[in-house]
């Protein structure tokens, strides 16, 4: 994530660039949700709560519908000739993922806490994670 992160604000203070207000809103609300959701996974670890385990992962979807929406919206606004939005489109997009990646590996938290619960399907990957396979073994 920092290793992400880093360069590009980095690069967003080399070159003096700008997000649009909209796009800096949409960065802003992202951050917070992504906040909100460490405390929730540090919850998750410490009370072992099904219904908190849950909700991260709802959360996790919900970030994830945050980022496709943003993601559009830029796009959109690059489309619309915003000459700001070309200037930091790069960093834009690359922090939304970096957002939404580090969502991800906050929610795994709930997995076996799911799993012990009985709160899971049986998916091919889960099935292949206790059979020591990987994704690349299909």
């Amino acid at each position: 994530m920092v290793k992400r992160l880093v360069p590009r604000a980095l690069q967003k203070l080399k070159k003096k660039g700008e997000f649009s207000r909209d796009g800096f809103r949409e960065l802003c609300s992202m951050h917070e949700q992504v906040l909100s959701n460490i405390s929730l996974a540090a919850n998750v670890l410490i009370s072992d709560d099904l219904e908190s385990a849950r909700l991260l992962l709802e959360e996790k979807t919900e970030c994830a519908a945050r980022e496709r929406s943003s993601r559009k919206k830029h796009l959109s606004r690059l489309q619309a000739g915003a000459q700001i939005s070309f200037e930091s489109s790069n960093i834009h997009l690359e922090t939304l993922r970096a957002l939404k990646d580090l969502n991800s590996q906050i929610a795994t938290v709930a997995f076996p806490i799911l799993l012990r619960g009985g709160q899971l399907l049986e998916t091919r990957l889960i099935e292949n994670s206790f059979l020591g396979g990987s994704k690349d073994s299909r």
